[in-house]
């Protein structure tokens, strides 16, 4: 689905900040607390720089994106990832596109990220692993995306993508 005309004008009211619509259920805790039972390295904060405000920091943030849609994460896998990420690789997601805002991703995309959340890589592999595990909707901004033989990849970070909600 892509919004247009007034549902785009009136996007401020459609796409809400997560905080607001509660989307933190018992199937995201769960898969959190297996994620750092599992063996998490020493938290160190991801540094972002973003609007404290909810509204003012979805606004930044779909503003700056090119593509911005929420998904429904199908299969995730790890995979190794260049050697300038060292530590926990890198996790690639199949994810189909369900309520598209910006940009022209359509039917199922490629997501990459680094894997865990765990300090100032900014990777978002807890809440990919989260959402696939719930089958709950995770909201991403993204870039155009980098292509090959028709294949769309994605990357995707914790300072833009999981940080509202947008409705279906």
């Amino acid at each position: 689905m892509i919004l247009s005309g007034p549902a785009a004008r009136n996007i401020r009211t459609a796409v809400q900040p997560r905080e607001q619509a509660g989307m933190y259920g018992k199937g995201t805790i769960r898969a959190l607390t297996a994620i750092l039972a599992l063996g998490a390295a020493p938290a160190q904060a991801c540094q972002c720089v973003l609007p404290l405000d909810p509204d003012a920091r979805r606004d930044f943030i779909i503003e700056r994106a090119q593509t911005v849609f929420s998904g429904r994460v199908l299969a995730i896998r790890k995979i190794k990832g260049p050697p300038e990420v060292a530590g926990d690789g890198v996790i690639e997601a199949e994810v189909e596109v369900v309520t598209l805002v910006k940009g022209n991703a359509k039917g199922t995309v490629t997501i990459r990220t680094l894997a865990g959340d765990n300090g100032a890589n900014c990777g978002m592999g807890g809440k990919v692993a989260a959402a696939w595990s719930s089958g709950e909707r995770l909201a991403f901004a993204l870039g155009a995306g980098e292509g090959k033989r028709g294949r769309r990849i994605f990357w995707a970070n914790s300072c833009t993508s999981g940080r509202f909600y947008i409705p279906p």
